[in-house]
């Protein structure tokens, strides 16, 4: 009899062949995916491998063929004599010349309908290009290669022995082989020439031989320079040069404007994809320009003005690029906008390679361009296009971080700041919200690349960044959608992004060396921009406050994670007893701004429902975690005042801030208790806390001591500490501070916790 753990025979049976059977295909299923995955990856690097030697593998072919002819001919030779004996040898030459008649036509009627439709493309050309195009030597060889084949078909036919009709065979056969792979190669040649992309290559071609053959000349003139007249690290031969032959700068400016030539035509197609291949190349050739160059540009000057600062060559890059963009705007067309602004940006970056005379010059040229790219991108806001916008901050902000890190890290200050104002639209308009996000989001990245500057003092730009921060926040705070969530997360985007970045640099300079320099300049700037944080914040949290906005929450969170993060850095090995000290301090006057929070109903009822004291708690476990005895002298002073101070209003501000002090006191121990009691005690009596609500309290106080028990998923953070210290001590604590509280309510039975 068959029982419920064990199964009959019946229900057994036909276990064992579908297992088998399983078991089987998945073998099968197996072994196919490898067969498969093996196959495919052979067949994907034999293809890798063509495309990288097609020209080789063809030619490799070629040989072979005609050896193999060459070889089945020398055998056959007698026999293929013998067949073209007279009278057959007359119509072998008769299908030679018909042969080689047909392949002269044929080479004709192709270059004609070649040449025709590279005149049809012609209106997409400019004229150099079409100059250029039309003396291709390559295209012209391949005709001129197919007619003299082709008539060397023919000349075959005037052979008068049938001894060499084997090879007329064999020859005329190749022959008509190749003038057909001449076909195609000018057909895909036709095809490459009318094509855009070719014709950049070849603008970038005709500069960059030109820049060679300059370099090349400049180098062999350098032994005829007297050494003792050189000016440091200035290339006064190039510059000479430059001014004497200026082949460079002619073949520069012709390809510049080809390029732009090419770009206008190209976008007024609608052919987005090609135009920006086409501003590219204007950056290419700026590129090899400078290059070529080398050291022998001016920077400009505090005092006076260089006229060798300006260079035609860079000036009319940027002005042809901002007349593009110009064009576009006028037909509102985002794609070439945006490519143009990318173009400028490109064009900065490029310049950024000029190196000066001074290794500590201002990066002038790339100031230059970047100072146009931010009087382009400020035209957008007033013909209401909020997605381009959106895009063109995101081109500033990458334009100014490459400007903090290769120049100077005042240089993008301007850059900063006009990204900020951009950002306050968003105040103006809702619909241009997106535009703060994206400034926001701009703004802490340049924050934390300022953190690692080592080269320059980051002090200044790190000030301007945090001034403009805040005057967009406080714009955008003031506006009439400032009580609306959404303003919550296009601000998140600093206010949360930079402590998370802060949290993340802290933990790689606590693994640091002690004697890392690197980690001791980012202690350092991260202590210059710390040093008057305290300051901005406090305002906007007041402002935050009286608005009631939910982004009263996110500056609380700033707070403590800031202040963690600088405590914690504080204690690192690598940092100096100055920057130690100074971080410390920093984070104990961040955690004062909280002295200011209002204490009437609408705001102190506003900031005890965004879970404020279990922050405060937070931030005396970091305190206490990384030895900011200060701060955690300044927390317990705010926990107690501002609990008592709500407690006028909503009693459990009161409970819940007994709750946190107690469980701070007992986990620090050394008389904190009696010093618990006694500040209770004077500040209960000095803010004239009602006895209802005393009594209220110190009748949770007491029921909460008698029913504390642990519990294994607990995200309460009060409930929390009050379980992670010693059992016996916080019961005791909580009862004396319900009668210091509430005498009258001793005796009273304490209720019990129905669970």
């Amino acid at each position: 009899m068959a029982t419920v753990d064990t199964p009959d025979e019946e229900q057994a049976a036909p276990e064992a062949p579908v297992a088998w059977m399983e078991r089987a295909r998945k073998s099968a299923m197996t072994i196919r995916s490898r067969l498969l995955l093996g196959a495919s990856g052979r067949s994907v690097r034999a293809l890798y491998w063509l495309r990288q030697h097609g020209r080789r593998a063809e030619v490799v072919a070629w040989l072979i063929s005609v050896g193999v002819g060459a070889k089945l001919l020398s055998e056959l030779r007698l026999g293929i004599a013998a067949w073209f004996a007279p009278p057959r040898l007359g119509g072998l030459q008769t299908l030679l010349v018909g042969t080689g008649t047909a392949l002269i036509g044929g080479t004709a009627i192709a270059a004609s309908l070649v040449l025709f439709a590279m005149q049809v493309n012609v209106e997409r050309l400019p004229f150099g290009l079409f100059r250029r195009l039309s003396s291709d030597l390559k295209l012209l060889l391949a005709f001129a290669g197919s007619f003299g084949l082709a008539i060397g078909v023919a000349s075959f036919s005037l052979i008068s022995s049938p001894a060499n009709a084997a090879f007329c065979v064999g020859a005329a056969i190749l022959f008509v082989l190749l003038i057909l792979r001449s076909f195609l190669y000018a057909y895909r040649r036709s095809l490459a020439l009318i094509s855009p992309e070719y014709q950049l290559e070849l603008i970038k071609l005709d500069v960059a031989k030109e820049a060679r053959r300059w370099d090349r000349r400049a180098r062999w003139a350098e032994p005829l320079l007297d050494k003792q007249q050189a000016d440091g690290k200035f290339d006064q031969l190039r510059y000479t040069i430059s001014q004497v032959d200026p082949r460079l700068r002619i073949a520069a400016d012709k390809g510049l404007k080809h390029s732009v030539a090419l770009a206008r035509k190209l976008s007024d197609q609608g052919d987005a994809i090609a135009a920006e291949s086409a501003l590219q190349t204007v950056v290419v050739i700026n590129q090899l320009y400078v290059a070529a160059r080398g050291r022998s540009f001016f920077a400009s000057t505090l005092i006076g003005d260089n006229e060798h600062v300006h260079d035609p060559i860079i000036t009319h890059s940027i002005e042809a690029i901002k007349n593009y963009y110009r064009s576009a705007l006028g037909r509102r067309d985002e794609e070439q906008m945006i490519s143009a602004l990318g173009t400028l940006k490109a064009l900065a970056g490029a310049y950024l390679g000029i190196e000066y005379r001074d290794d500590f010059d201002s990066k002038t040229h790339a100031c230059y361009a970047a100072g146009q790219l931010q009087t382009e991108v400020e035209q957008l806001v007033a013909h209401l296009m909020p997605d381009a916008l959106y895009r063109a901050v995101g081109i500033l902000g990458t334009c100014a971080r490459e400007l903090a890190v290769r120049s100077r890290p005042e240089d993008a200050v301007p850059l900063v700041q006009k990204i900020a104002a951009l950002g306050a639209t968003g105040a103006a308009r809702e619909d241009h919200i997106v535009i703060t996000h994206a400034a926001t989001e701009q703004l802490a990245k340049m924050t934390v690349l300022l953190f690692g500057v080592e080269r320059f003092d980051p002090g200044y730009a790190t000030r301007e960044t945090l001034a403009s921060t805040i005057s967009m926040t406080k714009l955008v705070l003031g506006s009439s959608h400032a009580r609306q969530a959404p303003f919550g997360s296009p601000l998140d985007s600093y206010f949360s992004g930079v402590p998370r970045k802060l949290g993340e640099l802290t933990n790689a300079l606590l693994k640091a060396d002690v004697g890392d320099e690197h980690a001791q300049q980012v202690a350092r700037n991260v202590e210059e921009w710390a040093e008057e944080l305290h300051r901005p914040i406090k305002e906007l949290l007041l402002q935050s406050v009286e608005k009631q906005s939910i982004f009263t929450i996110i500056l609380i969170q700033f707070v403590h994670s800031v202040t963690e993060a600088l405590l914690a850095m504080a204690s690192a090995e690598c940092c100096r007893d100055h920057e130690r000290d100074e971080l410390r301090k920093h984070a104990l006057w961040l955690v004062s701004v909280f002295s200011w929070l209002p204490t009437e109903p609408d705001s102190a009822l506003h900031v005890h429902n965004l879970s404020f004291i279990e922050y405060l708690l937070q931030i005396a476990g970091a305190a206490r975690r990384w030895g900011g005895d200060d701060v955690l002298d300044e927390v317990r002073k705010r926990l107690l005042k501002w609990s008592i101070a709500v407690s006028l209003h909503q009693w459990d501000a009161l409970e819940n801030g007994i709750y946190a002090l107690a469980s701070m006191a007992v986990a620090q121990g050394d008389g904190e208790r009696d010093r618990l009691l006694r500040d209770l005690q004077a500040n209960v009596n000095e803010a004239f806390v009602g006895k209802e609500t005393r009594d209220h309290v110190a009748r949770e106080l007491r029921m909460k001591a008698e029913n504390l028990r642990d519990r294994q998923f607990e995200i309460n953070v009060i409930e929390r500490a009050l379980t992670s210290v010693e059992r016996e001590p916080i019961k005791a604590l909580l009862r004396d501070a319900a009668n210091i509280l509430s005498p009258d309510t001793k005796d009273e039975p304490v209720r019990s916790v129905i669970l």
